[in-house]
């Protein structure tokens, strides 16, 4: 993933985000730092492909998610599977993959 879009696709609407995490490859277990790339869903069954980066180069619509963002500070430090809420719990996502 060296060029990093964002990426938004669509689950089946039949299925949770457990039924379809549990059909994954869910071995990837690394935590997510700066430079990571992360996959996430929303309660939507919607995907967003983003990169963690350091400094003011940050615009989510150009997958770059900064890591002083309110999603950037709660992704740091989370693994694949973890659910990740900011702005109280109006915004939640389950992480899907880290890379």
């Amino acid at each position: 993933m060296d060029n990093v879009e964002p990426t938004v696709r669509s689950m089946h609407p039949d299925k949770t985000i457990t039924e379809f995490m549990t059909r994954r490859n869910i071995g990837n277990r690394l935590r997510v730092a700066s430079g990571s790339v992360v996959e996430l869903i929303n309660r939507h069954g919607q995907h967003f492909v983003y990169r963690l980066i350091d400094g003011i180069e940050a615009d989510p619509s150009k997958g770059l998610v900064g890591t002083i963002s309110p999603l950037g500070k709660r992704l740091i430090g989370k693994r694949a599977l973890d659910v990740i809420s900011w702005n109280g719990m109006s915004r939640q996502m389950q992480l899907l993959r880290v890379e």
